[in-house]
């Protein structure tokens, strides 16, 4: 892993997409890696990819919570998941 936002690409194991992974993060809100091996099928072989999909996870975060302090930023979708409200 080279640290970088794009070091995922895809899951070895299941052929889960990077695109797959930041669809499941916008449209089904997961926000961990338990959420999306639930959503997706990725990580859940070797593992191997866990820590880029963590660090996916965290600069997402990170770019999330820029978009919120900023007074132009659009509002964050709400969190329709099961149980969240």
């Amino acid at each position: 892993m080279d640290g970088s936002l794009n070091a995922f690409e895809r899951c070895y194991c299941t052929g889960v997409t990077r695109a797959e992974v930041l669809r499941a993060c916008v449209l089904q809100g997961c926000r961990t890696v338990e959420e999306l091996q639930d959503v997706t099928g990725a990580c859940t072989g070797c593992r191997t990819c866990r820590p880029e999909l963590e660090q996916l996870l965290r600069a997402r975060t990170a770019c999330a919570a820029g978009r919120a302090m900023r007074p132009d930023a659009p509002a964050a979708p709400p969190d329709t998941r099961e149980g969240h409200r």
